[in-house]
């Protein structure tokens, strides 16, 4: 009765109309909500929950669905049940009883007490009750948003009426609910039940992204104008406020999910007239940019979060559209006004980041598949693309070369970024796209319980040393990164990446040598070379030293069923690639541990000391796939069977748990040296104990993949034994004949055609003259002419090194990789002036990063230049 009596009283008080304040999406021929306003006042209000809800709860009779998410049905005509979507199954009932408690206190000392059945086989606790508690408030949240609507549309007090009241119910119990912790499996109280809140804890969300109400503070700015002084005065201080600044009291607001909840603030400062929260937004949305994002405008964990983090910042900007300061106000935090926000003045950055990742993007315009990235996303809308040339983000780690138009764009992939949180354990990692498909996968983004199998080192087309998974760092730690060594996007039509990925088998995960596994090589190059104006092929060099087995792995199409041959007489059926002693344990739910050779099934094997082909044929097209002819040198052993492809369960963001092993694809494992060490799991997942041999394996792996539509266009390939890493390879096709020879140390690559009208001749190799040290740096934003480096190393200036990249090793031996626009003499120096923005401020011996991941690196700048050249003696 309270709440009603105040809805009447004070009537007179009601400000003048003044808003809404903010852009709505309204329809003005928008259904009515006829449903909430059937409901009494007082079966309305008890949708209100009186402690915090359970967004994440798994059916406990058939465990269908993803992350225990959206897993059930409701309705608002039997607003006491739910049923889940899986098997319907309707809760609550007598098979599944909540018959244990979690207690604990709130901040005012209260005991709160919430109810679970608890599995005891799985350990998993069925906070049942709490989950239909969030149903319930789900729906109310949604229809204070469209009876808010309605109100606008229609003038209709009684829409209103029903927002307020719930406003202010909420604002009455939302003082007492404890701060929880959320996650999947994990509902527990937070040690301290004061903010600030931890990233997975909250009152009104389940965790601090979302803490600040969205829709209701929407609903609220709809309704300002029919709500009493006395009724804004408690929503505003009991519920708008506090879940405000309970966000404000964590120190750092630069997450890839800040921009969603920094612009519910800014939209709530608006409606109540507070600047502080519109300010507060402003300034942590400009540091999400500077402080998430590499120099290159790549987000630093993967195209998916990219989308997710700058696509909620472009949201978000819109928020301050047509937006000033109240007269005289100055902002204590950013010190200064707004006095009509100008996306591009006031953000410049924005621009530069939007849509950075892009130039990575599929032929068929969808994300690169890279890290935690769902596959076959058109990310900001992007469109199929005519024409593919090699791109590469530089800073963030991967490089695409790429050549081609229309049905017959190649691009090959290397991955090269390390781990700064929704990563893989993927150094080194090869794609390869071509006719229209990729042909070899990188498995993405899935939230079933395959997660482990994407992001392990196993599942992904790389090396595995010791069976062991590459180490995985937290964001801002780069202790996996690689270190880029060349790139040469386009020399007469060859192009070609170099990278070395050691750090990833770090024994710390901090790049400390010596590693875990002794590992003091671990580097993959890709030279893609042309056949046609239709074809190419890729040579693929891997070098690797360390421990006591190499894995070379090869999985073909994650998308559409193929087939898969081998040159080489297979024999034998293993039923998977697990050891005898490992223990195999199935998983069951995301994140569930098991080693992932145990995913690789149904195999035959031979062995060789030669090189050999496979061949992976759609099924749908059987004229079309990839051959890919491997050398391995002596000993190597060959499997060749399936492994789960995952993506095809279904949309990858909510996989249904129950077709993951429905979808294979072929998968080729090379195999050389002694895999019988035993595996433990640890933080990053399953390993070897450390490497105790007396002289650590050394290996070479050359691979030609040759994608085709057709008849394959490659008459032979012939790899010669490598000696101390040098490789030589002869390629026949068409008449032709190609010669390639590769070293390591110095890094030379020379690919030499013959053909009957004459000679062409590729050459890459570091330079000893094109070296030196950088000695200062200049910076556009900085307010400098250009962004340049500037070094006393005698430099030619008569542009022989125009578009050519300049590879800088710092103090601290990671290196990175800038294209040179020009070098010009000033002073007696070089100034090197980039293409872009290199993000460094040298003062003396110390180099400060601009952007992500912020690092102070002490010692000297180091450079070379690696060159190229190339000759054609025919007509």
């Amino acid at each position: 009765m309270w709440v009603s009596n105040v809805f009447l009283m004070c009537v007179c008080l009601v400000a003048p109309a003044r808003h809404p304040l903010l852009q709505h999406d309204i329809d003005a021929d928008m259904k009515l909500p006829s449903a909430a306003m059937a409901l009494s006042e007082a079966q309305w209000l008890a949708l209100v929950p009186d402690k915090p809800s359970r967004a994440a709860c798994d059916c406990p009779n058939c465990y269908g669905g993803s992350q225990g998410i959206n897993v059930f049905d409701w309705s608002v005509d039997r607003p006491d049940e739910m049923k889940c979507k899986t098997c319907g199954t309707v809760f609550p009932n007598d098979r599944f009883p909540e018959d244990q408690q979690l207690t604990g206190k709130n901040a005012r000392g209260e005991t709160i007490v919430f109810q679970y059945h608890f599995n005891e086989e799985k350990n998993i606790r069925h906070y049942l009750s709490a989950s239909l508690a969030h149903y319930r408030r789900q729906w109310l949240v949604e229809q204070c948003l469209a009876l808010a609507k309605a109100h606008h549309v229609t003038g209709d007090e009684a829409y209103a009426r029903r927002v307020i009241i719930a406003l202010v119910r909420i604002a009455q119990v939302y003082p007492h609910y404890p701060i929880m912790r959320q996650w999947q499996q994990v509902l527990e109280f937070s040690a301290s039940q004061q903010p600030p809140l931890k990233w997975d804890a909250g009152q009104w969300g389940r965790w601090r992204p979302a803490e600040i109400p969205e829709k209701l503070g929407d609903a609220y700015d709809l309704v300002y104008d029919r709500a009493t002084v006395g009724q804004r005065q408690r929503i505003e201080s009991d519920f708008f406020r506090p879940t405000i600044e309970a966000v404000m009291a964590t120190p750092d607001h630069t997450g890839n999910l800040s921009a969603y909840y920094l612009s519910r603030a800014v939209r709530i400062g608006r409606t109540i007239g507070e600047p502080r929260y519109v300010h507060w937004g402003l300034h942590w949305m400009q540091q999400t940019i500077r402080r998430g994002c590499y120099v290159d405008g790549a987000w630093h964990e993967s195209p998916w979060y990219h989308a997710v983090a700058l696509g909620g910042l472009k949201w978000s900007f819109r928020n301050f559209d047509g937006y000033s300061d109240p007269p005289g106000y100055v902002d204590n935090l950013t010190g200064r006004r707004i006095d009509g926000f100008d996306l591009e003045r006031d953000v410049p950055l924005m621009a530069r980041c939007l849509n950075a990742p892009g130039v990575l993007d599929d032929a068929n315009g969808a994300a690169a598949v890279i890290h935690d990235t769902f596959a076959h996303k058109m990310l900001f809308t992007r469109t199929p693309k005519r024409r593919t040339a090699s791109a590469i983000m530089p800073a963030f780690g991967h490089a695409a070369l790429g050549r081609g138009e229309g049905y017959h764009q190649l691009q090959a992939h290397l991955h090269f970024s390390g781990s700064h949180g929704h990563a893989h354990y993927d150094n080194l990692n090869l794609a390869i796209w071509g006719k229209g498909r990729e042909m070899i996968s990188d498995l993405g983004y899935t939230l079933s319980q395959m997660r482990y199998w994407t992001t392990c080192t196993a599942g992904h087309n790389t090396v595995v040393i010791d069976r062991s998974d590459q180490s995985i760092t937290s964001s801002g730690d780069c202790g996996t990164d690689c270190d880029l060594l060349w790139y040469f996007p386009d020399v007469e039509g060859v192009a070609v990446v170099e990278a070395d990925g050691r750090r990833g088998y770090a024994t710390d995960g901090k790049g400390v040598f010596p590693t875990r596994h002794d590992v003091t090589r671990y580097r993959r190059m890709l030279v893609a070379v042309p056949v046609s104006d239709e074809d190419a092929y890729i040579i693929d060099i891997f070098r690797v030293r360390g421990g006591s087995a190499h894995d070379w792995l090869l999985h073909g199409d994650a998308d559409h069923d193929m087939s898969a041959t081998c040159s080489l007489p297979l024999m034998g059926k293993r039923k998977w690639m697990l050891e005898s002693f490992d223990e195999w344990r199935e998983p069951d739910q995301q994140w569930a541990p098991s080693i992932a050779y145990g995913m690789m099934r149904d195999l035959a094997s031979a062995k060789t000391d030669g090189s050999f082909n496979v061949t992976f044929r759609y099924v749908d097209r059987p004229d079309a796939g990839i051959r890919t002819r491997v050398f391995a040198g002596d000993g190597a052993e060959v499997f060749l069977g399936r492994s789960p492809s995952v993506r095809r369960t279904g949309d990858n963001d909510g996989a249904d748990g129950h077709k993951v092993y429905d979808f294979w694809m072929p998968q080729l494992i090379v195999r050389r040296g002694d895999a019988t060490q035993p595996l433990s799991q640890t933080h990053y997942g399953f390993h070897a104990p450390p490497f105790e041999g007396s002289e650590p394996l050394s290996s070479v792996f050359v691979a030609v993949h040759e994608p085709f539509d057709g008849a394959p266009m490659l008459e032979s390939v012939e790899v010669a034994a490598p000696h101390e890493g040098a490789i030589s390879i002869r390629i026949r096709h068409n008449g032709k004949t190609d010669t390639v020879v590769s070293t390591p140390d110095p890094r030379r690559l020379e690919i030499t055609r013959q053909t009957p009208a004459g000679k062409s001749r590729w050459l890459f190799e570091d330079s000893d003259t094109h070296r030196g040290r950088i000695i200062a740096a200049t910076r556009r934003d900085d307010g400098a002419t250009h962004d340049a480096l500037i070094t006393d190393a005698l430099l030619p200036t008569d542009g022989k090194l125009d578009g050519l990249w300049m590879i800088v090793t710092h103090g601290n031996g990671y290196t990175h990789g800038y294209e040179i626009d020009r070098v010009e003499e000033q002073d007696g120096r070089r100034r090197v002036i980039l293409a872009h923005d290199h993000g460094l401020v040298i003062e003396s011996k110390r180099t400060r990063e601009v952007f992500f991941p912020h690092r102070t690196i002490e010692g000297t700048n180091a450079f070379t230049i690696p060159m190229s050249t190339s000759m054609n003696t025919g007509p």
